[in-house]
């Protein structure tokens, strides 16, 4: 599996990404919100041939990202529900799996990294619903 030994080696944006549809994350910066459906549309397309180890490690930093970008947005979100409601446990409970998801790598073979890459990416999906401008 290639990994690349500085960011500078690493790609800046894949060739299916644009730069359209920024929103803004607060503190953070900005995000494109098109990258991040791509991203996410990527990972998610299903294929007759599975995607090579060099693609799944470049998907899955790329969710881990926008990732990372997201969850304090969210998570700051459902702190302002209601302590004890039904939906802020839900919110919660999803919120700390995503955060146990991002911890996990891409496995020893292609199938735990593909499983790896489709989690992160409907957990990335979720939180951009869940996102304050969304």
């Amino acid at each position: 599996m290639t990994r690349w030994s500085s960011d500078a080696e690493r790609p800046i944006r894949p060739t299916w990404l644009s730069a359209e549809g920024v929103i803004d994350i607060g503190g953070a910066g900005r995000h494109d919100r098109d990258a991040i459906q791509k991203t996410i549309s990527h990972s998610l397309t299903e294929r007759s041939a599975p995607l090579r180890c060099e693609e799944l490690a470049e998907l899955e930093q790329l969710l881990r990202d926008h990732i990372h970008l997201l969850l304090p947005e969210v998570e700051a979100k459902v702190d302002r529900m209601w302590h004890g409601g039904r939906e802020w446990y839900r919110h919660r409970a999803r919120l700390g799996g995503i955060r146990r998801q991002v911890g996990h790598g891409l496995g020893a073979g292609l199938f735990s990294a593909q499983r790896q890459v489709h989690q992160l990416a409907r957990d990335c999906r979720w939180l951009l619903e869940q996102h304050p401008d969304a």
